[in-house]
């Protein structure tokens, strides 16, 4: 299951959407916003690991090791900006009810997944997960005002 939550899984699953956009809904506005809101996340996230280059938690016996710096938790910080980014879309495309809270839940519970599973497995202190998910959230919260702002002034989705 380690690649489930992968931050390339979920860029993957980002790629996959933003062609559903341009394919399906014919959205090339809002098909590059989620990209490009993808990609600053993406380079957001490792430029923070590159300034502020925290070290890893140690442990005698680790369960996993991982590369690079901790803070912020890429996991973290991409599961974020990817669900959240695919929440929003199903409220944006009018998703039913039961769908959408479906959706919400299950994507509630793999962001924190990500989260907890980063601590049980020792390469990511607390700190390094709630700054992911933060950050995430920041990501998201500035696209979706940004993108409802400017599509208010357009016809186009």
């Amino acid at each position: 299951t380690d690649w489930v939550w992968d931050p390339w899984t979920m860029r993957v699953l980002c790629a996959a959407v933003v062609l559903w956009l341009l394919v399906r809904r014919r959205a090339v506005g809002l098909a590059c916003w989620v990209a490009v809101t993808c990609a600053v996340g993406t380079l957001v996230q490792q430029g923070l690991k590159a300034a502020v280059d925290r070290p890893r938690p140690v442990w005698p016996d680790p369960v996993d090791s991982a590369r690079y710096a901790a803070y912020p938790s890429g996991h973290a910080m991409t599961a974020t900006v990817v669900l959240g980014l695919l929440l929003w879309l199903l409220r944006r495309y009018g998703a039913a009810p039961a769908t959408y809270r479906a959706a919400l839940a299950a994507g509630v519970v793999s962001v924190l997944g990500v989260g907890v599973t980063r601590l049980w497995l020792g390469v990511h202190w607390p700190t390094d997960v709630l700054g992911g998910w933060l950050l995430g959230a920041l990501t998201v919260g500035l696209a979706v005002t940004a993108y409802e702002r400017r599509a208010a002034g357009s016809d186009r989705p």
